[in-house]
């Protein structure tokens, strides 16, 4: 967890600048574990109190219809529709990877 906290860190700062908590949606690839690493990624950012999380099923019908609408959509090519459909200024993307014995977790920040 110290070690999520730590990447989250420049994160934070950032959303230390705004008077009010800023909407963000957390939208995580499917892969090893990443059910339970957006759990622990959502659940730091609503405890700093600097953040309004917007809920899973929401993101997930937004995917969905977006999706829907443009076959071959990937989330991320598609970061500013979805930010706009969700009203979020902020949007993070979150990855886990498997590489032997490790776990590597990335995290894309987008405006």
């Amino acid at each position: 967890m110290r070690t999520l906290l730590l990447l989250l860190a420049p994160f934070f700062a950032t959303a230390a600048m705004a008077q009010s908590p800023t909407p963000i949606a957390v939208i995580a690839d499917k892969g090893p574990h990443s059910d339970h690493v957006q759990t622990l990624v959502e659940e730091e950012l609503q405890k700093s109190g600097r953040f309004t999380l917007i809920e899973r099923e929401r993101v997930a019908d937004v995917l969905k219809e977006i999706s829907f609408q443009q076959s071959g959509v990937t989330a991320q090519n598609q970061a500013a529709e979805i930010g706009h459909h969700l009203n979020v200024k902020q949007l993070v993307f979150l990855q886990m990877h498997r590489v032997g014995s490790d776990y590597h977790l990335s995290l894309k920040v987008v405006d």
